[in-house]
């Protein structure tokens, strides 16, 4: 069952509808540290919503005892599109099929970008 923290039951309108993501944490030797990856997207999510671009619902869950996020399904009526091909229409140069890191960028292909 997935619940917002603190809530005693579930409360998400279709549960089936969300990705869970556990939070991550570095281990040190005085103890786990909390790699704030978490608090990040849910940041990217509330900006995004105020600046009007299209993102993922995003919201803090616990799932057995643990902590993270929930994502909301975005893929209806929608399509991944990698990050190779949205660059390469900006730049026709761009490799838009090579596999892996492109030379002298920072992009990786695993950079996703959610299309209507």
């Amino acid at each position: 069952m997935l619940r917002k923290p603190g809530a005693v039951e579930s409360n998400l309108e279709d549960p089936a509808k969300w990705l869970f993501k556990p939070r991550t944490s570095q281990r040190l030797p005085t103890g786990d540290v909390p790699q704030g990856d978490d608090w990040a997207e849910k940041i990217a999510s509330e900006i995004s919503k105020e600046i009007g671009i299209p993102a993922a619902r995003i919201e803090f869950a616990e799932r057995k005892g643990a902590l993270g996020i929930i994502s909301g399904d975005v893929s209806v009526g929608r399509s991944l599109v990698l990050g190779n091909v949205v660059l390469s229409r900006h730049d026709p140069s761009y490799p838009k099929d090579q596999p892996r890191r492109v030379p002298g960028t920072q992009s990786r292909r695993s950079t996703v970008r959610c299309e209507s």
